[in-house]
């Protein structure tokens, strides 16, 4: 439940986070005057610091198939070699 109407509100939504779409972060007081754009970038420094964020696709099982192809193409052109 929100309560206080004359709090100011900064709502970040495409937060990088597997758990949560958006965050609802209540301004102090003493800096509602402060710019939209300041409050933007220190609000998202904060969710950086307390937000699980998502994991990135590894490169390495894309390697590995890869490498097992190529081993695989390298087999097979040798052993074509030798009975061809």
């Amino acid at each position: 439940m929100i309560k206080g109407v004359n709090k100011r509100v900064i709502e970040l939504n495409g937060i990088d986070s597997d758990f949560f779409d958006k965050a609802l972060l209540y301004i102090k007081p003493e800096h509602a005057i402060t710019p939209e754009e300041k409050l933007d970038l220190s609000a998202r420094a904060f969710l950086r610091t307390i937000a699980p964020r998502k994991k990135g696709k590894s490169l390495a099982p894309i390697m590995i198939t890869l490498n097992i192809i190529a081993l695989l193409a390298m087999t097979i052109a040798i052993l074509v070699m030798y009975i061809g």
